[in-house]
């Protein structure tokens, strides 16, 4: 009698013990809003999600850590990244301006004034210097003559023209030692100038051309 009031006891104490088990699984399932079969871990992504698997694995009885983890990450908004300071803007290197100062720096040196840019001029070296690429010649690709490009009122008009790979230095130098170029450059006749280079992409070359006009 006293043995089966004891396995009675024993067998009631299994029973609570089960209940217990049960309902705080259930809880536990119910907090954590996690399936028993597929235990799901939430973490940030800067954080290792194996040590918060080891971690989970205290809080949970051992039936569910034989069924595998899934991994979801919550998306961190990251902080905006700090604005790099820019470097400046080169400023683009005027390849006209370049020869037109080293050819009033030759005029001063020879005791001449300096050539007045005229807008006119430049729009008409402008379409000669394009026209250079069909023909290097002082007779446009029409075959009239290189004056009929100016459009402004003149007595007198002189032209130049030269090519090559884009040194400046070069061009200034070949173009005075021309005689008709430097006699053009040192005519006291000639007050304005128009002046333009167009480079040719296809071939890198540099057509220059020098309008003048009294």
């Amino acid at each position: 009698m006293k043995q089966k009031q004891i396995n009675i006891t024993k067998y009631i104490i299994l029973i609570i013990v089960t209940v217990n088990l049960t309902f705080s699984a259930l809880i536990l399932n119910k907090i954590t809003n996690i399936k028993p079969k597929t235990p799901v871990l939430i973490c940030n992504q800067e954080e290792n999600p194996k040590i918060i698997k080891e971690i989970y694995k205290e809080t949970i009885t051992n039936n569910y850590t034989k069924n595998n983890y899934i991994y979801e990450t919550i998306e961190k908004t990251l902080e905006p990244k700090e604005k790099t300071l820019t470097e400046e803007p080169i400023e683009e290197i005027d390849i006209n301006k370049q020869l037109i100062d080293l050819l009033n720096n030759y005029r001063k040196q020879n005791n001449l004034p300096e050539f007045i840019l005229n807008d006119s001029l430049i729009e008409s070296s402008k379409i000669r210097s394009k026209e250079l690429v069909e023909n290097m010649s002082h007779n446009r690709p029409d075959n009239s003559w290189y004056e009929s490009v100016i459009t402004i009122s003149h007595t007198a008009a002189g032209e130049i023209l030269y090519s090559n790979n884009g040194d400046i230095d070069n061009a200034f130098n070949n173009i005075i030692n021309n005689k008709i170029n430097d006699e053009i450059l040192l005519n006291d006749v000639f007050t304005n100038v128009g002046i333009n280079i167009y480079i040719d992409l296809t071939t890198n070359i540099y057509y220059y051309n020098l309008l003048f006009t009294s």
